[in-house]
């Protein structure tokens, strides 16, 4: 029974499978798959070196301050920041 659905969803999904592929040799093919694989095998380091990194008050008051301009920068509307964001070059000449 488990082998016929998934000869049947084999064909149904066959696009997604193949681009799903594709991806995944293009993540190969930029190295991301290695570094992906690295992290995981040096999970429990990468993760004690993060949580010291994080402790400083330095380090919250930070993340606290990219939340805060993450927001502001949420309650711009695009076309007003495009505006500001093309004129800044020519203001700094």
């Amino acid at each position: 029974m488990l082998q016929t659905r998934l000869q049947d969803t084999q064909a149904e999904h066959a696009e997604a499978v193949l681009a799903a592929y594709e991806v995944l040799q293009g993540l190969h093919d930029r190295g991301i798959l290695e570094v992906m694989r690295g992290a995981l095998d040096s999970g429990d380091k990468l993760l004690d070196i993060a949580v010291r990194a994080a402790e400083g008050g330095q380090s919250i008051r930070g993340i606290r301050n990219l939340l805060l301009l993450i927001n502001m920068l949420g309650r711009i509307e695009p076309e007003v920041l495009k505006v500001f964001t093309d004129a800044a070059p020519q203001a700094l000449k």
